[in-house]
C-alpha cells in the first residue's frame, strides 16, 4: 500500500473510531448519576465506580465529574489515534512511516 493510501486509510478507521464529545456530553447529562458517560468512554471500572457510589455522595460526583470529561475523552481519542497509527505503521514524531529510516529524507509523492 502507498504511503499516502495508508495514511488515509489511517485517517478514515481513526474518524470511524474516534469518541464524539457531542454524544459525551449528552451521556452525562441524562446518565451522568450512574455513569453512562464513563461506560461510553471505555472507563468501565470508574463507572461501576460511580453507579454504586454516586447515590451516597447525593450526585456530587457526578457533577464533579464534569470538569474532567473533556480532559478524558482528549485522552481517549489520543490513545485511539496512537493504536491506529501503530498498526498502519506510522511514526507520530516525523511524519513518516515506522519502517523508514529517519536520515533518509521522506518526500511525499
Amino acid at each position: 500500500m502507498s504511503e499516502p493510501a495508508r495514511l488515509n486509510a489511517m485517517n478514515a478507521e481513526y474518524e470511524s473510531a474516534k469518541k464524539s464529545p457531542a454524544v459525551t456530553w449528552v451521556l452525562w447529562v441524562f446518565t451522568g448519576g450512574i455513569g453512562g458517560h464513563r461506560y461510553y468512554l471505555g472507563d468501565i471500572g470508574y463507572a461501576v465506580a460511580m453507579t454504586l457510589v454516586n447515590w451516597m455522595t447525593f450526585g456530587i460526583w457526578g457533577l464533579i465529574d464534569a470538569f474532567f470529561i473533556n480532559q478524558r475523552l482528549r485522552l481517549k481519542n489520543r490513545d485511539i489515534y496512537n493504536q491506529t497509527s501503530y498498526r498502519y505503521g506510522i511514526n507520530l514524531y516525523s511524519g513518516m512511516p515506522a519502517n523508514q529510516s529517519s536520515n533518509q529524507p521522506y518526500y511525499d509523492s
